[in-house]
């Protein structure tokens, strides 16, 4: 019993040692857990805090890179904006300008358009003067509407070459154009430029009723006024005297294009040739229209027959052959004084040039004045130009008008005439149509020219 008392405090006391030591060595377990949980705490801690903070760090580095890059895009959107802006403003100014130099250059242009549709019109109507010119040349005649068709500013309209002052505008250049030619007379002459003013009309006279921009005036008229030649003497150049529609007038050059717009600055040239060229195409132009088969149409239409007209064109026929006559017997007079110092081979040279020079100048009256048409295609019948200048002058004095030959009736009384004349029945002298007579109005050959008329007639 004692023995198992003590056995007993023995194992109660053991066992009470082995409870200490196992709380103890549970609570040193449980210290060391715990520490390693506060270890494993602060580990962690230590971690998620880096975390967080990595995390933090990586996010202030992206929102200052998104911050960067938005400024950036602000900045390059501003300049392309800007930029933007600045090409729609220079498209804007470019657009305006385009528009500006485009009505300047409507306005620039605005006279060579005018001469560009003149011209065109000029072309629209060369269809209608062929078949005018054709049929004048065949038939004589001509159709009133195809007259009516052309323009008046035409340059072929037919009235600028038929009548008595397109001839004595010819007339008046066969006398003063050998003397400007040979220095004899100045371009600047008054004769040479009222003559030159109708042959250059349909260029002098382009753009009438324009406004003048210097004055604001309206412009009524343009003329010559002044022939200038360039300092190499290949070209002429033509002034004008502007009329305004107050009466008050300038001097202006002629301008290529002949208007009053400020643009249209290039002053006109007129090469010599050429201007000698349009003067001889005039001349030649007057000659044909106003052959006797070929003027009576026109007569009709531009100037209705007046027999006072015409007997004052019988009268200007015979004044022509006069001077020409009178220039003829100055100049041979003037050779014979002059001609000393030439050998006879050299003077028969020079009075057969003056005779040929006069005689192509009576071809010329006789074809303007249609006395029995080309004095050439008359030489050429065996027709003597004495006879008939002598028959034409007692024609017109007994008749009032110029003979035609090209009319079957007066080539009858003309040869008839010539019969007479030939058998000698009256050995009288018809004085030349540029001679005054002194007969009466009855006299024999006028007396002579009636018996003639009157049996052709029947």
């Amino acid at each position: 019993m004692g023995v198992q008392g003590l056995a007993d405090g023995f194992l109660a006391g053991f066992n009470t040692a082995d409870q200490a030591i196992s709380r103890n060595r549970e609570l040193g377990l449980r210290d060391a857990a715990q520490q390693q949980q506060i270890k494993d705490s602060d580990r962690s801690y230590g971690l998620a805090k880096e975390q967080i903070d990595w995390r933090k760090e990586t996010d202030n580095r992206d929102h200052q890179y998104k911050s960067q890059r938005d400024s950036v895009g602000d900045e390059q959107w501003n300049k392309n904006y800007g930029l933007a802006q600045a090409n729609q403003r220079t498209a804007n100014a470019s657009l305006g300008m385009r528009a500006q130099e485009l009505n300047m250059r409507k306005s620039e242009f605005n006279f060579q358009r005018s001469q560009a549709e003149r011209q065109q019109r000029m072309q629209e109507e060369m269809p209608v003067v062929q078949a005018l010119y054709k049929q004048i040349e065949t038939t004589g005649q001509v159709d009133p509407q195809l007259y009516g068709q052309i323009s008046k500013d035409n340059p072929l309209h037919p009235s600028r070459f038929f009548g008595q002052g397109a001839i004595d505008n010819v007339i008046e250049i066969n006398q003063i154009m050998p003397k400007v030619l040979s220095g004899e007379m100045n371009y600047n002459d008054p004769k040479v430029l009222k003559t030159m003013n109708t042959v250059l009309a349909p260029y002098i006279e382009r753009n009438i009723d324009e406004v003048d921009p210097e004055s604001g005036k309206k412009i009524k008229s343009k003329e010559l006024a002044h022939i200038g030649i360039s300092e190499d003497g290949k070209f002429v150049i033509p002034g004008l005297k502007v009329t305004y529609s107050d009466g008050s007038t300038a001097n202006k050059p002629m301008t290529q294009f002949g208007s009053a717009d400020v643009n249209d600055n290039q002053v006109a040239k007129i090469p010599i040739d050429e201007f000698m060229n349009k003067v001889r195409g005039y001349s030649q132009m007057v000659g044909q229209l106003n052959q006797p088969d070929r003027a009576k149409f026109i007569g009709n239409m531009v100037n209705p027959p007046d027999k006072a007209a015409m007997r004052q064109e019988s009268e200007g026929y015979r004044k022509e052959l006069l001077d020409i006559s009178k220039d003829e017997g100055k100049q041979l007079a003037a050779l014979n004084k002059d001609g000393a110092m030439m050998d006879e081979k050299q003077l028969a040279t020079a009075k057969q040039e003056i005779k040929s020079n006069s005689e192509q100048r009576r071809q010329q009256a006789s074809e303007l004045y249609g006395v029995g048409g080309s004095r050439g295609s008359q030489n050429q019948s065996g027709i003597d130009p004495a006879e008939l200048e002598a028959f034409a002058g007692e024609y017109q004095k007994e008749f009032g008008e110029a003979p035609d030959l090209n009319n079957p009736q007066d080539q009858q009384v003309f040869m008839a005439w010539k019969q007479k004349k030939g058998e000698g029945k009256q050995q009288r002298a018809i004085s030349s149509t540029t001679q005054e007579t002194s007969t009466s109005g009855d006299s024999f050959t006028a007396q002579q020219l009636r018996e003639v008329y009157s049996r052709a007639a029947k």
